[in-house]
């Protein structure tokens, strides 16, 4: 990442997520320009940054907040025994 405010500010709150729960609420964009001394327009950079890369998830109206780390599900197959019944194993004679 280049050197420029937005890296700073996204290398700043990648710090303070890392000690973070999932759903904690990062400060305000106006605590954010205050504490990194940044345009309103910079530290919403910074923000899409992290968003984009999954770390931070925004809601309009309420806030940006840590995401919790998704882990993979086995997949579901039991629609299929719904639909085509069991399996019906056949033993050699």
């Amino acid at each position: 990442m280049s050197n420029d405010s937005s890296a700073r500010i996204v290398e700043g709150l990648r710090t303070w997520i890392a000690s973070a729960p999932p759903g904690a609420r990062l400060p305000s964009t106006r605590a954010l320009v205050a504490q990194y001394a940044a345009s309103p327009v910079t530290v919403q950079r910074a923000l899409r940054t992290l968003a984009a890369q999954g770390v931070v998830e925004s809601r309009p109206g309420v806030g940006t907040f840590v995401r919790a780390v998704r882990v993979a599900r086995p997949h579901d197959y039991g629609w299929q025994t719904a639909a085509l019944g069991a399996p019906r194993h056949h033993s050699p004679a």
